[in-house]
């Protein structure tokens, strides 16, 4: 039987175990992330559908290795409003 696939959030803080990580992303067909949860994805080479926030968790390098990927990048300016 073939899992269920889903849409996987990844959000910023502590960082879960890699095989629980990579486990939850094989099964998503669609991966949105926020922009302090990219690094992250980016150091366990996983593909992001979508990063959204207001960019002041990302680094330039990880936003250009997404950008490179065609993955959408929402920036939200004022997130707590």
């Amino acid at each position: 039987m073939q899992a269920e696939r889903h849409i996987l959030l990844l959000l910023d803080g502590d960082e879960p175990p890699r095989e629980l990580l990579l486990e939850h992303c094989g099964n998503a067909r669609f991966i949105i992330a926020t922009d302090g949860a990219a690094r992250i994805a980016k150091m366990h080479d996983i593909h992001l559908d979508v990063i959204i926030g207001d960019m002041d968790s990302i680094d330039e390098m990880t936003k250009a290795f997404y950008e490179n990927q065609d993955t959408a990048i929402i920036t939200i300016p004022e997130q707590y409003s």
